[in-house]
């Protein structure tokens, strides 16, 4: 027997566009949010966000439909550039220190995959959940989004003070946390 959670994740998982066919579903899926999504700056509601690298900025660019902010660059790093993981994503360009990007990768967070293409196509899919069509994630806490205000012992960090922030407190155990993921379960090709 399905329990009503397991019901609700279902039907949720069949409300994708069609839109989705022209990306590519990658072999391998997204760490866990709490080691990927979270450390880079996206802890909100909404079920999918894309990511390229913008080389201006040197960070990763995270889009969720609506709103597109600046990512934290170290797990982006760590990931996109493990031996394991890179593999997997040949014949994809997500940006560079010297290359402009051509792709954007689109992550489910209910079903935790990931698809990879055309920074339109990614676009034509996000356009989806921002007219409200693709539900937000079951159980996420109402209002945050991309880019929520970040907690540093009890005061919130806007603006500048988040980066500072990000710099004085890198999360380590995270990191190497992440690392171990991918070693564990990303396959090599």
């Amino acid at each position: 027997m399905v329990d009503n959670s397991e019901n609700e994740r279902r039907e949720s998982a069949d409300i994708i566009p069609l839109a989705i066919r022209r990306l590519e579903k990658l072999r391998m899926g997204p760490p866990p949010r709490q080691l990927f999504d979270e450390p880079l700056g996206c802890s909100g509601t909404r079920r999918l966000f894309a990511l390229y690298w913008l080389r201006a900025v040197r960070a990763p660019i995270l889009h969720e439909g609506l709103l597109e902010t600046v990512g934290d660059p170290e797990p982006y790093r760590i990931w996109r550039y493990n031996p394991r993981v890179i593999p997997h994503l040949v014949g994809f360009n997500l940006g560079d220190t010297a290359d402009r990007a051509d792709h954007w990768l689109l992550v489910d967070c209910l079903l935790r995959l990931l698809y990879v293409g055309k920074s339109a196509d990614v676009m034509a899919v996000l356009d989806y959940q921002k007219r409200g069509i693709i539900e937000p994630l079951p159980g996420a806490p109402p209002g945050r989004t991309i880019g929520a205000p970040m907690q540093l012992m009890g005061k919130t960090l806007r603006g500048s003070q988040r980066k500072l922030g990000k710099l004085l407190v890198p999360n380590i155990t995270v990191l190497h946390a992440l690392e171990a993921w991918i070693e564990k379960n990303v396959a090599a090709i």
